[in-house]
């Protein structure tokens, strides 16, 4: 199949490809793209179902790379959307065809990540691509921060407002893609030259020696997003939401810039430090809420360094992958979603068979431990 060079609106002036500006917009596109997936997220009702997810989404992410190199990730981006829109209009108006969206979801979804993480791949260098994933994940969480209550309020009490704003939000990403730069490729896909070797080079990827060191991290990401903080405790609204912005929208910036301008293996430490400090004060906070149900004080120290560590975790892991493989941006994009995934299946079937928060919490430290151990390993070992 011949390759789209050049897809809709860009052109290759250095302003319209200013990678700081690309990744504000690619930031904003993803929270008004997933603005339906945040409102109304899927739900396992089944194991059945549960495995049928899996290998969809694991088909998904073998055909991504394919679509992406011959349309470029603009218009698969568009396609993305496109797909978005079909499970909205499934959801609002035939939710008895809900088979279908389940299976165009996955699409969807990995369209819209591999082709947003490979686009960030093409307008980085190695002395660039922590600021600009911080960048990316900064704003996504900002806007996520301002305007979830929003959503939550609009979704509850008007189904017509939340059908329009959805609508209005899907146009606002449309043309953010459509502002997106048309960055230099010379650096290629990644992929084979061949279908079946298009086909396996996630897993190439995947099963390479330095990328085996990167699993347990990405893991970890998958696992911390089904073990939260959980415990009783009575804080303010507003409070909550200025924190949670706060500290949302600066970790990632600043473990992306720490990223561009420290050895890896100190950024690795930092996040180290953070996770211990998470583990004290969760622990101390769930054993005291037993007790006392409003000890604010444990639950914000909790809350914001077990925030910092997932999300800096999240910046460092798809940071350090474009570090390594930014001659293969295709191919390591769709191994960060294969192992992602894979994550939440393991931890979905944990939660699902070990409902007791003190089991989940320490198979979360130690993979932690194990994270950290390996991730050390590998940025002094290559001295990154």
């Amino acid at each position: 199949m011949e390759r789209v060079n050049d897809p809709l609106l860009g052109g290759d002036s250095r302003k319209r490809n200013n990678p700081i500006l690309n990744s504000v917009m690619l930031g904003c596109m993803m929270f008004f793209i997933l603005f339906f997936s945040i409102a109304t997220p899927n739900q396992l009702s089944s194991d059945v179902e549960g495995i049928f997810i899996y290998l969809v989404y694991v088909i998904a992410i073998l055909g991504s790379p394919l679509l992406i190199s011959r349309i470029r990730e603009k218009l698969a981006m568009l396609i993305s959307t496109i797909l978005f829109f079909i499970t909205f209009l499934i959801f609002v108006y035939a939710s008895s065809a809900d088979l279908v969206s389940i299976i165009i979801s996955p699409f969807a979804l990995e369209l819209l990540w591999i082709s947003a993480g490979a686009f960030i791949f093409y307008i980085s260098d190695k002395t660039n691509i922590g600021l600009n994933f911080g960048i990316f994940f900064s704003v996504t969480q900002l806007l996520q921060g301002l305007f979830q209550f929003t959503l939550n309020k609009v979704q509850s009490e008007s189904n017509v407002g939340f059908i329009i704003m959805f609508i209005i939000f899907l146009i606002i990403g449309v043309l953010l893609i459509l502002l997106l730069g048309n960055p230099s490729r010379i650096r290629g896909d990644g992929l084979g030259s061949d279908l079946v070797e298009e086909l396996i080079s996630p897993f190439k990827v995947v099963f390479d020696k330095k990328f085996l060191f990167i699993i347990p991290s990405i893991v970890f990401i998958g696992f911390s997003s089904q073990f939260g903080i959980t415990g009783v405790v009575t804080v303010d609204q507003y409070v909550f939401i200025g924190v949670n912005i706060l500290v949302s929208t600066l970790t990632p910036l600043i473990i992306g810039f720490l990223f561009d301008r420290l050895k890896k293996m100190f950024v690795v430490i930092i996040l180290l430090v953070m996770g211990i400090l998470a583990i004290i004060a969760s622990h101390i906070y769930v054993y005291d809420s037993d007790e006392d149900q409003n000890h604010t004080s444990y639950f914000y120290v909790a809350y914001i360094t077990y925030t910092i560590l997932k999300l800096g975790m999240t910046v460092f892991v798809y940071s350090l992958v474009g570090y390594l493989y930014q001659k293969k941006p295709l191919p390591s994009n769709a191994a960060i979603q294969f192992v992602t995934v894979t994550g939440l299946v393991l931890a979905f079937v944990f939660t699902y068979f070990v409902s007791n928060f003190y089991i989940g919490f320490y198979v979360l430290t130690g993979l932690l431990v194990i994270t950290c151990i390996l991730l050390l390993y590998l940025t002094k070992k290559y001295d990154y």
